[in-house]
């Protein structure tokens, strides 16, 4: 979707400023130059045509023309810009869309975290390593096949307490303590 997103801003860029080369729009002449122009057209009508008359009419031809000729490429322009906007929007909703689906997961494990887990496991101590941490003499090796339990012995019991977090917190995890 980044694409999107990157395409949405590109468009809408182009259509508020076409980027380096803008929009040009064209407009009739400033008014002095259309009187300068009229002036000109009197004083050639007058010597090689009908006058004053004819004047005007070319005037107007040329007022009608410049009128259309700008009109035209005005609306191309414009065309040209809402075509950008067009893009933009619908890239906009191609972001918002994929937004929306990339918050459903994240919203699922934010309302439904789980809560941490406390188990609480009785594990046997066999009497001769309680008896020998009594007499303050070293414990045997533990032996790595029955998670650390020597020979069980029937008396002797400790209790181990073990957390386990839930997933969203980096994954399963499991600390145990002795009491």
């Amino acid at each position: 979707m980044q694409g999107s997103r990157t395409g949405a801003v590109y468009s809408l860029v182009r259509a508020f400023s076409n980027l380096t080369a803008g929009f040009e729009y064209k407009g009739l002449p400033y008014p002095m130059d259309l009187v300068v122009h009229r002036k000109k057209l009197v004083e050639y009508y007058t010597l090689y045509g009908k006058g004053e008359t004819e004047a005007d009419e070319k005037y107007e031809e040329y007022l009608i023309w410049k009128f259309a000729e700008h009109a035209d490429h005005n609306t191309l322009v414009n065309d040209q810009k809402t075509r950008h906007i067009f893009n933009a929007k619908r890239r906009m909703v191609y972001s918002i869309v994929g937004i929306a689906l990339a918050c459903l997961p994240f919203g699922y494990n934010f309302f439904h975290k789980a809560d941490p887990i406390d188990r609480l496991e009785v594990v046997k101590v066999p009497e001769k390593i309680v008896g020998s941490a009594e007499e303050g003499t070293q414990q045997p090796p533990q032996n790595p096949q029955n998670n650390g339990r020597q020979g069980e012995g029937p008396d002797a019991t400790t209790a181990t307490t073990t957390t386990t977090r839930p997933a969203h917190q980096g994954g399963p995890r499991t600390d145990t303590s002795a009491h």
